[in-house]
């Protein structure tokens, strides 16, 4: 059974052999498999914290009243692109190319003023280069428009991108090294990627990312997974100024008709994946959001020497700004995969491809994928009266890592 096991990992690596009746079976080209994805967050209502406002900012934050925010978040990536070369000494590096996309509903909702609904929408592409041995690269671009639904002229372009360096020196060490355009902390802000693991990712495993959070993960058995994680979540949107938040005129003496909407959560929680199969995952969240912030921006307020903003500035400064009462949250969410790909059993450099993958989110929307394509081990334990191996553990070890994930 052990030689059976072996073999059909041998099998999977190749890219054409014959069936049993002779007939050539193809290999699907990509590791990659078309993924579709949906999760949904909300927080509680809380109240601004003014005691340290100034007096026009506490005004402001008692027109806003109280503040509660809920979004869902809809996307897909596919490989549209795998290139693959064998080098002498028998490894294995290659290219996968990935297009994008994304669309994120917000809705703040603040009891002095009138509802409003920020869509964001975002097309773009990734490439990651896995040299086989212990080098990674990752580059993504995610171009996105964003506005105030039912209010015309408010969508404006921003784009964010990260690239990194990640270096697996074992399967249970990596660290990762970068550079990242993010609004995940409420503005726009280039940041330094700095990360790092310790553990092996099909088994239990701690991971630090800077500015994306930290994860200790635990699986459960094979099919679940069970984590630790502090992150923060925010974005930076377009908002109509409908309700005269901000007053300042254009250049053209009207008053500003949008303004820029920031928020920041830092979450603190648990969080359990369970991947019933190798094509659905499904994951709840719950736990506090205790260091909290909203802003508000406006690009008349940021005129440099009474010059329109430029399109290249490095961040926002705000005309409003509050901490916000700490409060609980929930998340949860559904991962499909469609389709076949190729095996990655035991293939650690693959391992590390998937989970930088579904760490950066597209979008620039900090949601998580999970890592539900990437097996977790499985011990073979010994029948205390049998030296054989058993059955049913082979058994959800082939269907959990057969011939294609």
């Amino acid at each position: 059974m052990t030689a059976l096991l072996s073999g059909s990992v041998v099998f999977a690596q190749v890219d054409a052999t014959l069936d049993t009746t002779g007939k050539k079976i193809k290999i699907p080209k990509h590791y990659f498999a078309t993924t579709l994805y949906f999760d949904a967050y909300s927080i509680g209502r809380s109240r601004f914290v003014v005691k340290d406002l100034k007096p026009q900012e506490k005004d402001l934050a008692k027109k806003l009243g109280n503040y509660q925010y809920s979004q869902s978040v809809a996307g897909f990536y596919f490989p549209f692109k795998t290139k693959e070369k064998i080098r002498d000494d028998g490894t294995v590096s290659n290219w996968h190319w990935l297009a994008t996309g994304s669309y994120m509903l917000a809705m703040p909702r603040f009891s002095g003023i009138a509802d409003h609904n920020l869509a964001k929408v975002s097309l773009g592409v990734r490439a990651i280069y896995n040299s086989g041995r212990k080098g990674l690269w990752f580059i993504d671009a995610s171009p996105f428009v964003s506005g105030d639904l039912g209010h015309a002229g408010t969508f404006a372009t921003r784009w964010a991108t990260t690239v990194l360096y990640d270096r697996m020196v074992s399967p249970k060490f990596s660290f990762r090294v970068g550079y990242t355009r993010t609004f995940v902390l409420g503005n726009q802000l280039h940041l330094p990627y700095l990360g790092f693991r310790i553990g092996k990712l099909d088994r239990t495993y701690f991971s630090f990312q800077f500015p994306r959070g930290m994860n200790l993960s635990i699986p459960v058995g094979s099919k679940a997974r069970f984590n630790i994680f502090t992150r923060p979540t925010g974005s930076l949107l377009t908002m109509a100024n409908s309700d005269s938040l901000y007053n300042g005129v254009t250049n053209a003496g009207r008053l500003d008709s949008t303004i820029i909407f920031g928020r920041y959560d830092g979450l603190w929680g648990l969080r359990f994946d369970y991947n019933p199969s190798r094509h659905v995952s499904l994951f709840v969240e719950m736990g506090s959001s205790v260091i909290r912030g909203l802003g508000l921006f406006s690009r008349q307020y940021n005129l440099p020497n009474g010059q329109p903003v430029k399109s290249n500035v490095q961040s926002y400064k705000p005309f409003f700004t509050s901490p916000l009462e700490s409060r609980g949250f929930l998340s949860f969410g559904i991962t499909v995969r469609l389709g076949k790909t190729r095996s990655v059993y035991n293939n650690y450099n693959m391992y590390e491809v998937f989970n930088t993958n579904s760490t950066i989110a597209p979008g620039d929307n900090q949601n998580n994928t999970g890592d539900g394509n990437i097996p977790t081990e499985i011990k073979l334990k010994m029948s205390k009266e049998k030296t054989n191996l058993n059955t049913r553990d082979v058994q959800d070890l082939i269907e959990a890592q057969d011939l294609y994930n």
